[in-house]
């Protein structure tokens, strides 16, 4: 059942009207006396007079709200609707006439149709008139907390203290930890109730940990030295497709230049086996393959450019190709713009370009790199003449100054020329 709180003396200073998501709200900023009556039903304690303003604690879920104007001649211009919150709570001290006068300060927020409109007509009607406000709402059953029950400690592992503290040993026998295996540091003249001890007559029972941390080590390292031992067998795995662009042999692991004769390949083919892999011959070569040119491993990022191979351009330390080298087209001026293409192979099958322009405000001049690789050139042509296609269309669509614009249009046409002639 909705419980009432009575409270005197109040008016209305102001409201808004704002927007959510779940649609529009008023919040009415209220004032009222700051009563006993008021303290008691919202359980606060009465900060006494020195306090001058405070925040004090608590919200109530309100159902309906009644603003009954004090003076008889306002009576008709009662107000009421329907809200769903009241908090804000806060307490304010002022000064009149040389004497303090508390006052409680609150916020009714509603989501009701229509609320704002009746509470802007009370307001135009009824000013700032005190009144009495009686507050519905829903009290908030206590629930019956139960502390939670303290997590019960765990009983602790008794650990084997001749080894590895962290596992203990079996019931039946001492000497036989509880994964079944005997404890390789149990002598055979100990007993359960002995203590180990080292050479030096020192209790190892705190030493556990550093003997378990020594025991690991060792693990790791006898690991480590049969994974080098695995490594020294001499297993070709290069692709095919791999191999016939570094010059490397699927079969055999060698180098070559143009065709090869495989010996390998022929007598595998012979007997219809797997590639031949030797694991019985210790190999004192390279573990990986590598390119017949300049040795490197890393034959994903090497492509086609190694820079010992003869006869093709080469880049600087920064992977940028000379422009010298390169057939470059150009065409316009500084008055209609100007734009270039340049396209350089460098190796049988590899091509790479890039495409500059500028105008009166604005350019740009791609560096000559093989981040993208072309078969032929006029794929590189293309490609390049579209990138650049693309690019003047975006200055034209942006440039609001109809002289760079024209320009624009004029270097895009051009590269779309020159995308379609090859």
């Amino acid at each position: 059942m909705p419980e009432t709180i009575i409270l005197r003396g109040a008016h209305i200073r102001y409201c808004d009207i704002r927007l959510e998501e779940g649609g529009a709200f008023c919040r009415s900023h209220m004032t009222a006396e700051f009563t006993q009556s008021a303290c008691e039903s919202m359980e606060w304690r009465d900060p006494g007079d020195s306090v001058t303003s405070a925040n004090l604690e608590g919200a109530l879920m309100a159902t309906h709200v009644i603003l009954t104007p004090g003076d008889r001649a306002l009576a008709a211009h009662e107000l009421q609707f329907d809200c769903r919150l009241v908090d804000g709570f806060k307490l304010a001290t002022l000064e009149e006439n040389e004497s303090k006068r508390r006052e409680l300060r609150f916020i009714i927020t509603s989501s009701a149709e229509g609320a704002g409109a009746k509470v802007e007509n009370y307001i135009r009607r009824v000013g700032d008139h005190q009144g009495q406000l009686r507050i519905s709402y829903t009290k908030q059953e206590q629930l019956d907390l139960q502390p939670a029950p303290e997590p019960k400690p765990k009983p602790a592992k008794s650990g084997c203290t001749w080894c590895d503290a962290t596992i203990p040993t079996a019931e039946s026998d001492d000497a036989v930890h509880v994964n079944g295996f005997r404890c390789a540091k149990w002598p055979e003249d100990a007993t359960a109730q002995s203590e180990p001890s080292n050479e030096e007559g020192k209790s190892v029972v705190d030493e556990a940990p550093t003997l378990a941390a020594e025991t690991t080590a060792e693990r790791k390292k006898a690991r480590k030295a049969e994974d080098a031992k695995k490594r020294k067998l001499r297993v070709v795995e290069t692709p095919a497709a791999t191999a016939a662009v570094f010059g490397i042999c699927p079969q055999c692991g060698e180098g070559y230049e143009g065709d090869h004769d495989c010996a390998a390949r022929a007598e595998d083919e012979l007997e219809g086996s797997e590639p031949l892999v030797d694991d019985d011959t210790p190999f004192d070569g390279p573990e990986f393959p590598q390119c017949n040119e300049c040795g490197t491993t890393d034959l994903s990022a090497h492509g086609a450019l190694c820079p010992n191979r003869p006869g093709w351009p080469q880049p600087n330390e920064h992977g940028v190709y000379p422009e010298a080298l390169a057939e470059v087209l150009k065409f316009g001026d500084r008055k209609q713009g100007e734009a270039s293409i340049s396209i350089l192979q460098i190796a049988p099958d590899a091509w790479i370009g890039c495409f500059g322009y500028l105008t009166s405000e604005s350019g740009s001049l791609a560096p000559l790199v093989a981040h993208d690789l072309f078969g032929t050139r006029e794929e590189a042509l293309v490609t390049v003449a579209a990138w650049g296609e693309r690019r003047c269309a975006l200055g034209k669509a942006a440039d609001k100054n109809p002289a760079e614009a024209k320009k624009f249009a004029n270097l895009e046409a051009w590269f779309i020329q020159v995308g379609q002639e090859r």
